[in-house]
């Protein structure tokens, strides 16, 4: 009787560790998902802050509108010398 209450624990404990081990790697899938979209989103802003890319192409590629896109670019403290640029037009 002992011995099957021994593997009914044990298998319950693997069962543990298998959802443990599935729910570790979904989140480190919507972790690396997140980080991805994050480093899209600075490159972008790199390129529009040194004139490589328009606002418009930039906000079009991550289907913003450009005001959209340069809220996030400014909160993301991206671009100090293109606000300067921009307020001097």
């Amino acid at each position: 009787m002992c011995d099957v209450a021994e593997r009914l624990e044990q298998r319950g404990i693997m069962r543990g560790i298998e959802q443990g081990i599935e729910q570790g790697i979904e989140q480190g899938i919507e972790q690396g998902i997140e980080r991805g979209v994050q480093m899209g989103k600075m490159h972008l802003y790199r390129l529009v802050a040194s004139g490589k890319l328009s606002v418009l192409d930039a906000s079009q590629e991550l289907e913003q509108t450009e005001e959209e896109f340069l809220d996030d670019m400014r909160k993301a403290g991206y671009g100090q010398e293109y606000w300067k640029e921009r307020k001097n037009k």
